[in-house]
C-alpha cells in the first residue's frame, strides 16, 4: 500500500488529508489558500511527490438529491488538470455532508471555529470515508 491524499476542493481553499502507507491513520494538513484553484495545482503535485502518495482522492459535491453543485465543473478540470500531469490515479469519492459534520465536530472545540480547519477536517473525513470504503 501507498499514502493517500485526500482534498476538499473549494475555489479558493483546499483541505488536505493524508494516510500513513498502511492507510490506518489519517492526518490533516494545512489548508491550502489560493487566489483560484488552478494556482493549488502544482501545490498538490509538489505535497504528492514529497509525500510519496500513490492515490488521490478528491471529495465529490453531490447534493442529497444526487445533483452536481455550482463548483462540480471547476472540480471536473481540476481532476482532469492533475491526472494529465501525474501518474498517480485520481478518484473521486462522494463527499455528501463532509462540511457539516466538520463544521459540527468544530462547534464541539472550544478556540477552533476558523473555515480553514473545517476543510482540512473535511478532507480527513472524506480520506477517512474512502479508506473504510475499500475495506468492506
Amino acid at each position: 500500500m501507498s499514502k493517500i491524499l485526500a482534498i476538499d476542493f473549494g475555489l479558493k481553499r483546499l483541505g488536505i488529508a493524508i494516510s500513513d502507507e498502511q492507510e490506518n491513520h489519517v492526518f490533516g494538513r494545512p489548508t491550502v489558500m489560493v487566489k483560484q484553484w488552478r494556482d493549488a495545482v502544482p501545490i498538490v503535485l509538489d505535497l504528492c511527490q514529497d509525500e510519496g502518495v500513490g492515490e488521490i482522492v478528491v471529495g465529490w459535491p453531490i447534493s442529497l438529491s444526487g445533483q452536481e453543485n455550482r463548483i462540480s465543473r471547476d472540480l471536473k478540470q481540476f481532476v482532469d488538470i492533475i491526472s494529465n500531469k501525474t501518474s498517480i490515479a485520481v478518484k473521486t469519492f462522494d463527499e455528501r455532508l463532509t462540511s457539516r459534520l466538520a463544521q459540527r465536530q468544530l462547534n464541539d472545540m472550544p478556540h477552533r471555529k476558523k473555515k480553514g480547519e473545517r476543510d482540512c477536517l473535511a478532507a480527513q473525513i472524506i480520506l477517512q470515508d474512502y479508506i473504510d470504503s475499500k475495506r468492506k
